[in-house]
């Protein structure tokens, strides 16, 4: 009696080959995605020149073009703050990219622009994680078709609390201090030198007013 058709060795070798070629060509056309379309994500640093800036970047890591990049924000953001104070009448964030997109942005490109100081950006929004979901379309590559991408982004500021951005660093801020006092002094004994000609005018007035005393007494 003939063996059952689903049951023959050959059979099985045959569908398991099949799967493996499938998986196979599905990992390498993935893999090739990777090389060829873009990747946008957003993410906050602190500034290198004044590091208690928080700046948010938007960034294409990706290796292909990214076009008509769009944003989705679970929650509104704050508008700028550099100061603390700034922050009670401060409205949500109308401009900018992550509010108008981006036509396009090509490998290794960003966009970066100062948010504001950790103090003036900590209680907002309220210490929340807030997520950004980035849409951006790739260019079509041969015989493939143009993908559409999209990946979430976390931002937060908490975590730069006790860090060069948190205000809290005192140690920081006085090194910052002292920084700034000997700018001054370099420019007072250099270009402008304002505290030489400052003690010269004293002593002609004091040279003048001795004059005039003597020319009384005489």
């Amino acid at each position: 009696m003939a063996e059952p058709g689903w049951a023959s060795p050959a059979l099985w070798l045959t569908a398991v080959a099949v799967f493996l070629a499938a998986a196979s060509a599905i990992t390498n056309y993935y893999l090739f995605r990777t090389q060829v379309d873009p990747l946008v994500i957003v993410y906050l640093i602190a500034d290198d020149q004044h590091v208690d800036l928080i700046k948010i970047v938007i960034e294409n890591i990706g290796k292909g073009l990214a076009k008509n990049v769009s944003f989705k924000l679970s929650e509104p953001l704050p508008d700028r703050a550099l100061e603390e104070k700034d922050r009670p009448n401060r409205g949500p964030m109308t401009d900018g990219p992550l509010i108008n997109g981006i036509p396009a942005l090509g490998p290794g490109s960003k966009r970066v622009w100062t948010w504001g100081t950790y103090e003036g950006l900590r209680k907002a929004p309220g210490g929340r994680t807030v997520t950004v979901q980035v849409y951006c379309e790739s260019d079509r590559v041969g015989v493939f078709n143009a993908a559409e991408l999209d990946i979430v982004c976390p931002i937060e500021i908490r975590s730069f609390a006790g860090t060069d951005s948190s205000s809290t660093n005192w140690e920081r801020k006085s090194a910052r201090q002292l920084e700034l006092i000997a700018q001054v002094l370099r420019r007072a004994s250099t270009g402008f030198q304002p505290l030489k000609i400052e003690a010269r005018r004293r002593k002609v007035l004091r040279k003048r007013a001795a004059s005039n005393d003597a020319a009384e007494e005489v």
